[in-house]
C-alpha cells in the first residue's frame, strides 16, 4: 500500500492496481477512465470549534453566523426562486397554485391591476409547476437560483459539534463567509 498526495486518479493507470479515493462527483475518475466498484464511506463535512472560542460570546456569536449562512447555502442548493406578473383579478387563482414557505410575496405593479409574485420552491417541481401558473394567468415568469435558504428563526448551531482545533487570534474572523456566486435567470414567456 502507498500513499499519494494528490492526483491519485492520474497515477492509477501505471503505478497500482486499484485506488482508494475521495471524491464527490466521481467526474475526475471518470476522466481518468477509472470506475467507483465500492463505496467505503460516506462523509459529511463539519463545522468545529475550539472550546476556549465557544465560550467567548464575540466568537460563538461570529461562528453561529457563519454555520447559519453555511446551512443556508446548503439548503439553497435544491431551491430555486420564481418571480412573474399577473392581474389581481386572476391572483386568488394564482395562489392556490403557487407553493410558497408561508404565503408567496405579492407586490403592486406600477400599471394599475397588476401584481408581481414572487415565491422559493424546490427546484424539482419547477417543469410541473410553470404550465399551472401560464395556465392560471401569470405571464413574464423567471426562474433564479436561490443562493441561501432560512427557513428557522434563530437556528444555530448546538454545542456537540466542538473539538479542540483552533489557531485564530482573538477577534480575528473573516468578514466573508461565502463564494461568489454568479446569478442566472431563465425567463418563460
Amino acid at each position: 500500500m502507498e500513499f499519494s498526495w494528490g492526483a491519485t486518479e492520474v497515477k492509477a493507470h501505471e503505478l497500482v492496481d486499484a485506488i482508494v479515493e475521495i471524491t464527490e462527483t466521481g467526474a475526475s475518475l471518470r476522466a481518468n477512465k477509472l470506475r467507483i466498484i465500492d463505496t467505503l464511506l460516506v462523509s459529511t463535512p463539519r463545522l468545529i470549534a475550539n472550546h476556549t472560542s465557544w465560550k467567548n460570546g464575540w466568537k460563538r456569536k461570529k461562528i453561529e453566523t457563519m454555520a447559519l449562512l453555511l446551512r443556508g447555502a446548503l439548503e439553497a442548493e435544491t431551491k430555486v426562486g420564481l418571480k412573474m406578473n399577473i392581474a389581481r383579478k386572476n391572483l386568488a387563482n394564482l395562489l392556490q397554485t403557487l407553493p410558497a414557505l408561508r404565503n408567496p410575496t405579492i407586490s403592486n405593479l406600477s400599471q394599475e391591476g397588476w401584481v408581481a409574485a414572487e415565491t422559493i420552491i424546490d427546484e424539482h417541481i419547477v417543469r410541473e409547476l410553470i404550465p399551472a401558473l401560464k395556465a392560471a394567468g401569470a405571464e413574464g415568469i423567471i426562474e433564479y437560483p436561490s443562493i441561501k435558504w432560512f427557513t428557522e428563526p434563530g437556528s444555530m448551531i448546538s454545542p456537540f459539534l466542538l473539538t479542540n482545533c483552533s489557531n485564530r487570534r482573538e477577534g480575528v474572523l473573516p468578514k466573508s463567509y461565502g463564494a461568489r456566486t454568479a446569478l442566472s435567470a431563465r425567463l418563460f414567456r
